[in-house]
């Protein structure tokens, strides 16, 4: 990172902190302020010269310390409703929102919700896409890195959703999006979307779908049909595994194209602040439709990982990665360090 491109990132960053340590900001309990600092060193230990990871969007730059994503939430409460804006930066951004116009490449959320009743409630504007179990806050998911999945569906919608709370186990959100993860309007037409929940005690499936237009690498907007489920069990509080398969069709001028991922991961919990865990993946994509480079169009990693949470505020976590790309006949080691700071 250039050395001025820092020092602006460190004043934000302070700026944030200051904002949020200056004044009463949970006056009324109707005003919050929280914030993610996710610092990053990654380096690829076969070839040290190597200095980014094309197939991923977040936490893709080695040899050299950086910012994936970096946000402060500011949610205003009035009765119903709730406010949220979340300004945001950082590798996370600059690859995910690139094609936005530039007034808009800094919102990472934007919305207005409206609870109607207990059961139910409205969201309009940016929010965090319902897609695979990983999102862009590291501390929320089990592993620091991303697998391959949640880098190939959209990590945010910009729309209508409807929250429907079911029973106490299901809930039912149907939604009308922009697209695939765009916000300004790229492709003028609606698509849809939709998540369902189910949670039972220790165990939680969800299953999303989309159904829009949407352009593959060959830049042309055809029909998208995608599916997603995901699935969390925990044993005790010791043992927690997720897993998340799911199948994409793209529209050609010629024919449909496919793609698939599985992956499966375990998390152990040592004690209190210490944790392990082991992570598999497939990535199939022969066609091409939204790998980059098609790389044979089968991508597979393991991944290991250990998680120190140092206070409540505070995580420092390292992982080593196997990455293999079928084209390719030595594997990438990858090891990863990271330290969050979230207030």
């Amino acid at each position: 990172m250039e050395k001025g491109n820092l020092l602006s990132y460190s004043k934000i960053v302070l700026f944030g902190l200051f904002f949020y340590c200056k004044a009463p900001l949970k006056a009324q309990d109707t005003l919050t302020v929280n914030g993610l600092v996710d610092l990053y060193m990654g380096i690829n230990i076969v070839n040290t010269e190597e200095s980014d990871l094309e197939l991923y969007v977040s936490s893709n730059t080695l040899n050299q310390l950086d910012i994936n994503f970096a946000a402060i939430e500011i949610t205003k409460q009035y009765k119903k409703n709730t406010f949220l804006l979340s300004p945001a930066f950082g590798r996370y951004m600059n690859n995910n929102y690139k094609n936005e116009i530039l007034a808009l490449r800094w919102i990472a959320q934007c919305y207005w919700q409206r609870n109607i009743g207990k059961h139910q409630s409205f969201t309009l504007g940016i929010f965090s896409s319902p897609f695979t179990p990983e999102n862009w806050k590291s501390t929320e998911q089990l592993f620091y890195s991303r697998a391959l999945a949640p880098e190939y569906v959209p990590y945010y919608l910009t729309g209508l959703k409807w929250r429907i709370q079911c029973s106490p186990s299901l809930t039912f959100t149907p939604m009308m999006v922009n697209g695939w993860q765009h916000i300004s309007d790229r492709i003028p037409q609606v698509a849809w979307s939709s998540l369902m929940e189910f949670k039972k005690r220790k165990f939680s499936i969800n299953w999303t779908n989309f159904i829009g237009k949407e352009e593959g690498n060959d830049k042309q907007s055809e029909l998208r049909i995608f599916n997603d489920i995901n699935a969390t069990v925990s044993i005790s509080r010791k043992w927690m595994f997720q897993s998340c398969a799911y199948l994409g069709h793209q529209k050609s001028v010629i024919d449909w194209k496919t793609w698939w991922q599985f992956n499966t991961g375990m998390k152990v919990q040592l004690n209190e602040n210490h944790s392990v865990g082991l992570r598999g993946e497939v990535f199939r994509d022969t066609k091409s439709v939204v790998l980059l480079n098609n790389n044979n169009g089968l991508v597979s990693a393991y991944t290991a990982y250990f998680d120190y949470k140092v206070s409540q505020h505070l995580w420092l976590r390292s992982e080593i990665k196997r990455l293999k790309i079928d084209n390719l006949e030595k594997s990438k080691w990858l090891a990863m360090l990271n330290l969050s700071l979230v207030f």
